[in-house]
């Protein structure tokens, strides 16, 4: 956020935090390698394969319980908002104002070198 309030002139360190923007929680997975999980939590990874947006790691969050999260920081939202949060906050925004399947959210695609621009009649990235 620091960066692109720079770029825009404005003061770097004057922005706000919530935590309802913070990234997914995968609990007991926190922090572990995709490659590992098969070895580490199998059945995990088998039932996240079959529902990956209600599923929910030991400790941690479902998809379902970002988007609660994002959704209730969304409803308070009435003006334009510069938001710089991470690719779960991405997927559940865009599933929540699109409309689109839960079951497809989880693996909304998430470019990490573009700028993702949210509008009520569409998204662009930028």
């Amino acid at each position: 956020m620091e960066i692109v309030r720079t770029a825009m002139g404005l003061p770097p360190r004057d922005y706000d935090l919530d935590d309802r923007l913070k990234e997914i929680n995968y609990g007991a997975w926190q922090g572990l390698f995709a490659a590992d999980l098969p070895t580490v939590d199998p059945q995990g990874l088998a039932a996240r394969a079959k529902n990956a947006f209600h599923w929910r790691p030991e400790g941690g969050e479902s998809y379902a319980d970002l988007m609660a999260r994002a959704v209730d920081w969304l409803e308070e939202i009435e003006e334009d908002a510069v938001v710089a949060a991470h690719g779960g906050i991405s997927r559940v925004l865009r599933g929540h104002l699109y409309g689109i399947d839960t079951a497809a959210v989880p693996e909304l695609p998430v470019p990490q070198d573009r700028i993702l621009v949210l509008r009520r009649d569409g998204m662009e990235w930028l």
